[in-house]
């Protein structure tokens, strides 16, 4: 006989050792005995039965997706993003200050039926927008563009940062797999971002899914990566998240499975079932009793 031990853990980044510091998103949670390799182990999984994370993450951020490098008659420039969240209009006006302050002129408008930024150039300047700008996903393009006039980038002004979270763990080994690089992850659940800035998402798994096979039969450290689907660490700034998992281990029932026909009583035994030497006794015993009756 088989049955389920399901043990409930709750995890919180308030708890663990931070190893991103503020960004909460590389925690290890330090705990003992939560699986052992023990002979009446079969298998065991995980499931992330829900989570509350804060969408304190940003649209735009330091070091991600802020720079943008640009020519003005062959003199290299840059553009740096404060980082934070972003309408369109906000966007603009972010440019254009940048735009002025490193004396260019260059004015940009966003295009309220498309989404897509123009950029208006002056005076004859020659201006080129480089591909090695980190912000060239989120404002709309991905090659050098370059005029003396009006740039017209080709793909819609991007703002809606971070659509999906990926929680992550190398001690919860499992099967899964990525198009990111076409490669294995150790992903036990992804997180749609559901909820706008400055809100909580409410994750509540569907259990017949989520419920993974664990390729571990041991289990002390827990360790949890919260990823963005660039694989990029995400930034909660010092908010902190819960996690709720359960550990699913089956076992064997070794006492029902080791109580076999010779620890019954002999007379709940058929005659074929019993040992030689108590067949023996049995036709002892039976010839002494007819010795008795006669």
């Amino acid at each position: 006989m088989v049955y389920e031990d399901n043990r409930i853990i709750t995890l919180n980044s308030q708890d663990g050792d931070k190893l991103n510091g503020t960004y909460l998103s590389n925690i290890h949670f330090n705990f003992s005995g939560l699986l052992k390799d023990e002979k009446d182990l079969i298998r065991s999984y995980i499931t992330v039965l829900n989570c509350q994370i804060p969408v304190s993450f940003y649209i735009i951020e330091n070091g991600v997706n802020n720079i943008l490098n640009y020519t003005d008659n062959s003199v290299n420039k840059t553009i740096e993003l404060t980082e934070g969240n972003y309408n369109g209009n906000q966007m603009v006006t972010a440019l254009n200050t940048g735009f002025t302050v490193n004396g260019s002129p260059v004015t940009s408008f966003l295009a309220p039926q498309s989404g897509i930024l123009y950029f208006f150039i002056t005076g004859g300047n020659s201006i080129t927008l480089l591909s090695t700008s980190t912000a060239k996903s989120i404002l709309g393009f991905d090659v050098d563009i370059s005029s003396t006039t009006l740039i017209k980038l080709p793909y819609q002004l991007n703002l809606l940062g971070k659509k999906k979270l990926f929680i992550n763990s190398n001690n919860l080994r499992n099967s899964a797999f990525t198009s990111k690089l076409l490669s294995s992850t150790q992903t036990i659940a992804t997180v749609p971002v559901d909820q706008p800035p400055y809100n909580m998402i409410n994750y509540i798994a569907s259990i017949d899914i989520q419920k993974i096979v664990l390729n571990n039969r041991t289990l002390d450290m827990i360790d949890i990566e919260i990823t963005d689907e660039n694989n990029n660490y995400v930034n909660f700034r010092n908010i902190d998240w819960s996690i709720t998992l359960c550990l699913s281990v089956e076992k064997k029932d070794i006492v029902k499975l080791d109580y076999g026909i010779y620890d019954l009583p002999l007379e709940n035994l058929p005659l074929e079932n019993l040992p030689l030497e108590n067949i023996k006794k049995l036709s002892r015993d039976e010839k002494e009793l007819k010795l008795l009756e006669s």
